[in-house]
């Protein structure tokens, strides 16, 4: 979801069963070592280059 649409992370965080906003950007964060609307960002602007998102470190 954070790909495809302009949902707001608190509604992927209710969406994906996370009462607490706090509590999902904290997971995301751990299992993927940048935010979530960090993610968000680089995942467009490297599709808009038509890069690659995980070529090394972030």
């Amino acid at each position: 979801m954070l790909e495809t649409t302009d949902v707001s992370i608190d509604a992927i965080a209710a969406e994906v069963g996370c009462a607490e906003t706090a509590a999902f950007r904290r997971i995301f964060k751990r299992a993927i070592a940048v935010a979530p609307l960090t993610y968000r960002q680089r995942w467009r602007r490297c599709r808009r280059r038509g890069a690659r998102l995980w070529s090394g470190n972030i």
